[in-house]
């Protein structure tokens, strides 16, 4: 009994360690891919990027945390290479809040459904819906705040409105790339991956 419990809690750490490299490994990768942003729209300062899919690896792999914990790792680490810039960091809590709000979901409903068409679909659309919603409403309701409290300037409710709207549609923009890299991840990515952590 004894051997078979030191057995079971020997497997628990193994398995924690390999948990916690594959997020350290996935959040340089993610940071790399933040680092390779560009532009969608032309003069826009949105930027497009894919860091967002090696947290969605992760929360698919080893649930919903794993992917949060690689997405604020990346944006802690971009913050250290580029500094806290002008905005006093908002366009990293932007892109943690949004990409949370589309990692989460869709690793929730890929982890219950797996590879599945229905699964598929309806991952990407209710992570596609949360994605557009939260980028709309943070930039609406959080970028005034933000603002004033960190940045010590005024936003009217009229450049917030704007803000949110030029968002939302490069929202749309990015999350019909990121739902189409999904579905690419989903069938090529993540079945071997998958294979390599449960057989560990």
């Amino acid at each position: 009994a004894y051997r078979e419990r030191t057995k079971g809690v020997s497997l628990m750490q193994k398995k924690r360690t390999e948990k916690i490299v594959a997020v350290a490994v996935l959040s340089a990768v993610a940071l790399v891919l933040y680092l390779l942003e560009f532009p969608l729209l032309p003069n826009n300062y949105l930027k497009m990027d894919f860091s967002d899919l090696p947290a969605l690896i992760g929360g698919v792999l080893y649930g919903p945390v794993a992917g949060i914990l690689i997405e604020l790792i990346k944006n802690l680490l971009e913050l250290l290479f580029k500094g806290i810039g002008t905005t006093m960091g908002f366009g990293n809590f932007q892109n943690f809040i949004i990409g949370c709000a589309y990692v989460i979901p869709v690793s929730l409903i890929l982890r219950k459904s797996g590879s599945s068409a229905k699964g598929i679909a309806a991952a990407c659309a209710v992570g596609g819906v949360c994605l557009i919603a939260v980028g709309f409403l943070s930039n609406l309701l959080i970028a005034p705040l933000y603002f004033r409290f960190f940045i010590g300037q005024e936003l009217s409710m009229a450049g917030a409105y704007a803000a949110a709207v030029t968002a939302t549609l490069f929202n749309l923009l990015k999350t019909a790339i990121l739902m189409a890299c999904t579905v690419l991840l989903v069938k090529l990515a993540i079945p071997p991956l998958k294979h390599i952590v449960d057989k560990a």
